[in-house]
């Protein structure tokens, strides 16, 4: 005879055990989110009449208190070793490091000055800082971050939706298998199989099987196997610097077949560098970077920036009386957009800019200009600008052009070896530019990215409908970008990504935010969504196959064969196994190294290439 009494306390044994351990296991999932927000530090150390500018400050000068008293202005004494506790601005004059691994992704620590800014969360390796708050607690970016990871593991994937309409009618037919489960062997079991019930009791065995059929189906593995891995892909991907706004984005990304580049500031690093220059005789190279730098100096347009940049390398990397003799003092500055800039400098006026622009405000022979910019050709080319570098003219009135200057957006250091990985994995790099179509080629050349796919003098409608062609012929899309300008791409496109340096507009518009601003980001993003489908599919053939196994051994399936049928409380161990095994499947996806997966060397922080 079948007894029962026994049953109900292991069936509710193991579903609870299975309930704790399944709760345990998402917890697990999640855990790369509670690390975001356990970065922050409890207590802060306040500075109180710091003097901008000072050494870093000790910690005989500081003042402990909870970092809720913090306020924006705040100063902050932040020593080796200490987690950065606000959003803010280094005001002391000593240069430090900082990892910022958690935050970026980046490997390697980074190096921070006077006036660079720094993020909560992150890890001061270097020497004591001062830090200015700008922002506490909830306002800061890691906050910011934590709460778009959250939404986004809310956004629901187009699987999850397949599985969600799956599961409701899954329910009626478990409990319609079960009510037929206990007819047949109330009415045509115990005559088709009668040494099946032979232990007696064919109405308790009916009742029996029909509950192992309700308890064994379990559409708790169908409703997790989609939204657990997205909470672990999510995550991951905020501890490797990815910032995927959810499921859906991660799906798309998994079948990606293309990735269009913008180039200015996303393969390059967006700030031109001096490549290559040339002077007449007799003025010095030294003399003429000089006369440009006084001209440029206090001007913010990135150009007059590199030229000043390298005339102060050129001053430190000199000594004692020809330093300061290069150290010029220039009046009465005017400029003209897209010409260039002038300057008194000694007396004498100096025009620094295009060759018009010089042969028109400090005279000189077109001819002697000629020969220069084939000099600082030559010069640059050896540098490895090639031929897209900018022309900058150096005129003295009196004097003419005496010398010219080869400037150039440089790739950045992992642009080749990331598209390289990028064709390692299927996909198909493009370069839509708002730049000359020299300079984009250039750039794809060094990049290796087939001419046919770089496409210049492109503007931002221009991009947008190039990229649609490119989906109406069945292409499933990623674009790249970093400013206002690739925003219309970046939304119309499956996938839009925007590096960390462009997360205005551009940020707002895409999918995924490359908060460690790396191309390599790329394949692992798109390694990620892979990764994280291959993990829902692998749950929902696990969560359909136990099912189809389990329901017909539940109803009885074996019993007239082998003699072998479950109980109650083991149908409810399984079923509490079928959802744990989905959950613990989708936690695995947390030790996925995805620069590996890309093949992407280890990015190590460069100064970029140039003339100096």
């Amino acid at each position: 005879e079948y007894t029962f009494f026994d049953e109900p306390v292991m069936l509710l044994s193991f579903i609870l055990l299975g309930r704790a351990l399944e709760a345990r296991a998402r917890a697990q999932a999640g855990a790369d989110l509670t690390s975001l927000a356990a970065l922050l530090p409890a207590d802060a150390r306040l500075l109180p009449g710091f003097e901008e500018g000072a050494e870093g400050g000790s910690l005989a000068d500081a003042i402990p208190l909870p970092l809720a008293s913090v306020r924006p202005a705040d100063v902050l004494l932040v020593l080796p070793g200490d987690k950065v506790p606000v959003d803010g601005v280094i005001v002391s004059e000593t240069p430090t490091t900082l990892d910022e691994a958690l935050m970026t992704g980046e490997a390697l620590p980074v190096l921070k000055s006077h006036g660079a800014r720094v993020t909560a969360g992150t890890v001061n390796v270097g020497a004591p800082i001062a830090v200015r708050c700008e922002a506490t607690g909830e306002d800061t970016a890691l906050a910011s971050i934590a709460r778009m990871v959250e939404d986004a593991q809310a956004r629901q994937a187009p699987v999850q939706q397949l599985a969600d309409r799956v599961a409701g009618p899954f329910a009626y037919t478990v409990m319609g298998l079960s009510a037929a489960t206990a007819a047949f062997w109330l009415t045509a079991g115990p005559a088709l199989f009668p040494a099946a019930v032979a232990g007696g009791g064919g109405a308790a065995l009916a009742v029996k099987l029909a509950i192992d059929v309700l308890v064994v189906a379990c559409p708790c593995a169908l409703g997790l196997a989609t939204p657990t891995a997205v909470l672990v892909g999510t995550s991951l991907g905020a501890r490797r610097g990815l910032l995927i706004r959810g499921g859906d984005a991660l799906e798309r990304l998994a079948r990606a077949d293309t990735v269009i580049f913008d180039k200015t500031g996303t393969l390059t690093v967006g700030r031109p560098a001096v490549f290559g220059l040339a002077a007449a005789a007799p003025t010095s190279e030294a003399r003429m970077l000089a006369l440009a730098a006084a001209v440029e100096e206090g001007s913010q347009h990135p150009v007059a920036r590199a030229i000043c940049t390298l005339s102060a390398q050129r001053a430190g990397a000199a000594s004692g009386k020809a330093a300061s003799e290069e150290a010029l003092l220039a009046s009465a500055h005017r400029s003209q957009a897209g010409d260039g800039a002038y300057a008194e400098v000694e007396g004498r006026g100096v025009a620094v800019g295009t060759l018009e622009w010089v042969l028109q405000e400090a005279g000189g022979e077109t001819s002697q200009a000629a020969q220069l910019e084939a000099a600082a050709e030559r010069s640059a080319a050896t540098a490895g600008a090639g031929t897209s570098a900018t022309r900058v003219f150096v005129g003295v009135q009196g004097e003419g052009v005496v010398g010219c200057l080869a400037l150039r957006d440089a790739p950045r250091d992992d642009a080749a070896s990331a598209v390289a990985a990028l064709q390692r994995m299927g996909l198909q790099p493009h370069i839509f530019s708002g730049d000359r179509q020299q300079a984009a080629l250039q750039v794809g050349g060094e990049v290796g990215i087939d001419a046919a796919n770089v496409r210049g003098d492109l503007k931002p409608a221009d991009k947008a409908a190039l990229l649609r062609e490119l989906q109406v012929a069945g292409c499933v899309v990623v674009m790249v970008g970093d400013g206002v300008n690739d925003a219309p791409a970046l939304a119309a496109a499956d996938v839009g990504m925007a590096l960390a340096d462009g997360v205005d507009a551009a940020g707002e518009a895409a999918d995924v935010v490359l908060l460690g601003g790396r191309v390599a980001q790329v394949g692992e993003a798109v390694a990620l969504g892979r990764a994280t489908m291959a993990k829902i599919h692998q749950n929902l053939l696990w969560a359909v196959a136990y099912n189809v196994v389990g329901i017909p051994l539940a109803a009885g399936a074996l019993l007239p064969y082998a003699g072998v049928a479950l109980n109650p409380s083991v149908a409810g161990a399984a079923m509490a196994f079928s959802s744990i095994a989905v959950v613990l499947n989708s936690v695995l996806l947390r030790g996925k190294d995805l620069a590996a997966e890309v093949g992407a060397p280890k990015v190590e922080e460069a100064l970029p290439r140039s003339a100096a």
